[in-house]
């Protein structure tokens, strides 16, 4: 009974009436978690910040933990975005959290939106400027524990590894246990990403990023530093990653331009219709030519025979960009199709609503627009390819996409290493890069020449920035 009274009152207590600082849920929210603080701000944090807060009761050692693990994810998240936590104390571990951020937030060193447990919406916490101060020109490695292991000489993986295979779970699996021939690629990519973060980190990057509600510019170092990630199987999803809310690759592109990188602006150089691009160049062994990979006009030729605004035709590329790149990442028609819903529903695409009327007056579907897409891409060598199941050396199953991700993360490394080859910093972000905007010539001509080496076409670059 009592716990129903408790339940009861928390929701009374996150009732919209009742809440304040509804501007936070406009945020974009980092999930609380470990994000390995270093010794340095460890020992800062006992002795300068956790006092402050006024802990009591129960579970001291326990609460002033929680304490260091909020206190750095917030200041390694910063005011523009938030820390998104449960309140719900029928959870176990949630009711000493509530502690300690009711603690923080009396100390005047996090802002809060109460959520909804029953919507699924959790509270935000937003760092205030008080905790802010203190680490406002500390270094990212005084803040966040950067260093990575080599899990080929771990028995015991690690997920801070130079390269880290997951497995379904999404937990990192042991790598020296593999076979002689497979064990010396995974050193020899170690070894790889190691020089590229040293080369890297050498290097001085910052980003500026603008408190949504002020202005007010907020200066950060990115993590430009890279891990591996190899999916369920060895060489499945083999991209680098970044990590944390300061990942480099996190950055929306806005954020991305105001990267400085030894003092100097960045640019960004993109492959143009990478996947799809490089499936003609793969497997059909030609060149799809000069003009939009995706052919949208073949897909929406009744919207395209109008003159429409360049917002309108953007939201319409980007329709059938997501779906083609879907039909290249699932197993059947069915599921891309079901996949194209979820595209229409995602609350984070801006232009679902006009996406869906869209389809509406084109007189189709979503299975209709499935149809239309492979259509556009009407070549006797190719038609297999979409909803395709490959099987791996290993006997189980990819897509295309599966093995179209495999020459990303080694086109990408090649890229990067090529970069380090130079002196010259580089991040690659999937399938684009950042560097020095006076280093645009050579990235565009190390992006050209890494591409023709695993591809042997010429690939389609932009500059984005």
């Amino acid at each position: 009974m009592s716990r129903v009274r408790i339940s009861a009152k928390r929701r009374i207590a996150e009732h919209p009436a009742s809440n304040t600082n509804h501007h936070l849920r406009e945020l974009e929210s980092w999930p609380l978690s470990d994000q390995r603080p270093t010794i340095t701000f460890r020992q800062f944090v006992e002795a300068e910040i956790i006092p402050e807060l006024r802990l009591h009761g129960y579970k001291m050692e326990q609460k002033k933990s929680v304490a260091l693990q909020i206190v750095h994810n917030l200041v390694l998240t910063g005011p523009a975005r938030a820390i998104a936590d449960s309140r719900d104390t029928a959870d176990k571990g949630v009711r000493v959290r509530v502690q300690v951020w009711n603690a923080i937030e009396k100390a005047g060193l996090a802002e809060k939106c109460l959520g909804s447990e029953s919507s699924g919406k959790l509270t935000r916490y937003r760092i205030t400027a008080k905790l802010l101060k203190p680490f406002a020109d500390w270094p990212l490695s005084d803040l966040q524990d950067l260093t990575l292991t080599r899990n080929t000489e771990n028995e015991m993986p690690s997920d801070y590894g130079f390269v880290v295979w997951r497995d379904k779970d999404n937990q990192p699996l042991p790598l020296c246990d593999l076979p002689p021939p497979l064990l010396a690629s995974m050193r020899q990519a170690e070894n790889e990403i190691e020089r590229i973060n040293r080369s890297n980190t050498s290097h001085a990057w910052q980003a500026f990023l603008a408190d949504p509600f002020t202005g007010r510019k907020h200066t950060i170092q990115p993590n430009v530093c890279l891990r591996q990630i190899h999916s369920k199987e060895a060489w499945r999803h083999c991209r680098l990653y970044s990590w944390g809310p300061r990942s480099a690759q996190q950055l929306s592109k806005e954020e991305r331009q105001t990267i400085r990188i030894d003092g100097q602006p960045a640019c960004e150089l993109d492959f143009s219709g990478y996947a799809t691009r490089m499936l003609y160049h793969l497997f059909a062994r030609e060149d799809p030519g000069p003009g939009d990979v995706y052919r949208p006009q073949l897909v929406f030729p009744r919207f395209y025979a109008e003159e429409r605004p360049d917002d309108e035709r953007k939201a319409i590329r980007d329709l059938v960009k997501g779906t083609t790149n879907r039909c290249l990442n699932v197993k059947s028609k069915a599921a891309a199709i079901k996949s194209v819903g979820n595209l229409l529903h995602d609350g984070k695409n801006r232009y679902r609503e006009f996406q869906r009327k869209a389809i509406q007056y084109e007189g189709t579907n979503h299975a209709g627009i499935v149809e239309r897409i492979i259509k556009a891409h009407d070549h006797p060598k190719l038609r297999r390819w979409f909803f395709s199941q490959v099987p791996s050396l290993e006997g189980t199953i990819w897509t295309t996409g599966d093995v179209l991700f495999l020459f990303d993360g080694m086109i990408m490394l090649r890229i990067l290493g090529m970069f380090a080859d130079a002196g010259k910093p580089a991040l690659g972000i999937h399938d684009s890069v950042v560097c020095k905007a006076s280093d645009s010539l050579f990235c565009r001509a190390t992006m050209r020449d890494a591409y023709r080496s695993l591809v042997d076409f010429r690939p389609k670059i932009k500059r984005e920035f």
